[in-house]
């Protein structure tokens, strides 16, 4: 395994907890793996982990690694939210199961190593979503996996306990795609992931989007997040254009541990809205 850019974080208090206390939330991209262990009784995140491979795809030898770990193999739920640009949302009172190769066939193919799942947000969103087969069956082998989800659809269940009555603009970044979310009195009007190559694209797709809904960045609150340098980098370029720009702080409806602190508060807000949202 080459050497990843690491992150962890330890709680010194978990070495007291059983594995049967804890869930375990796993976030799979192409290029990176996170993890946080959490006690479900008091939404205490004890344990976070990050391994970014940059431009290296993750093997099952990388995965083997990561997660010879025994507190993480005998966790009570194992759950896995997976990174796709294949992904669409539809509200959940017009969503028929029968129907998804409908909703799916004009977006995006499935290619045969590849296979559609679907995951729901609180009743109100259903995701329909392309994973690849040979990932999924990793998990589904060495772990109890409970449940799989579209990790940015994990997100609306969060970002309308920051939206409030404001306009308000989410903007994930991930090394290769970002994904934008606008709210307008708290009612999500746009959701979409797309590809960039400098901060400037993202620049111009919020602009976009702004006009096709007759709104200014003057009126708008843009929220960044994101464990890529790339998210610095569009909040300098977005300084002046909008209302208020301000980093999307971590849910105050879990408990972390101290040295979280010593991390961007924007890191690991779709992991911490993954955890919330099983």
């Amino acid at each position: 395994m080459n050497s990843p850019y690491k992150i962890e974080i330890i709680d010194e208090t978990s070495v007291q907890i059983k594995s049967e206390e804890i869930d375990c939330y796993i976030m799979l991209h192409r290029n990176f793996v996170s993890f946080a262990l959490v006690d479900k009784s008091n939404n205490t995140i004890f344990r976070l982990g990050h391994f970014d491979f940059f431009e290296k795809s993750l093997s099952e030898d990388d995965l083997d690694l990561i997660f010879n770990d025994k507190l993480i193999q005998t966790s009570k739920n194992i759950n896995l939210a997976v990174h796709t640009p294949k992904r669409t949302i539809i509200p959940s009172n017009f969503y028929s199961a029968n129907q998804s190769d409908a909703y799916t066939k004009h977006l995006f193919d499935i290619s045969l190593d590849e296979e559609l799942r679907n995951c729901s947000i609180e009743d109100k969103f259903t995701s329909l979503f392309a994973v690849k087969k040979k990932g999924i069956n990793y998990f589904q082998n060495k772990f109890k996996l409970k449940q799989v989800f579209d990790a940015e659809s994990c997100m609306l269940k969060t970002y309308p306990l920051l939206s409030g009555s404001h306009t308000s603009c989410f903007v994930h970044l991930l090394p290769d795609s970002f994904t934008t979310s606008l709210y307008i009195s708290n009612k999500l009007q746009y959701h979409q992931t797309k590809k960039y190559i400098s901060t400037e694209d993202i620049t111009f797709h919020l602009a976009n989007i702004l006009k096709q809904h007759n709104l200014s960045p003057l009126q708008t609150h843009l929220f960044l997040h994101g464990e890529t340098t790339e998210t610095a980098k569009l909040y300098e370029n977005s300084k002046g254009r909008f209302k208020q720009i301000e980093p999307t702080l971590r849910p105050t409806t879990l408990n972390y541990p101290c040295t979280i602190d010593n991390y961007p508060a924007s890191y690991f807000f779709n992991l911490y809205s993954f955890i919330l949202c099983v």
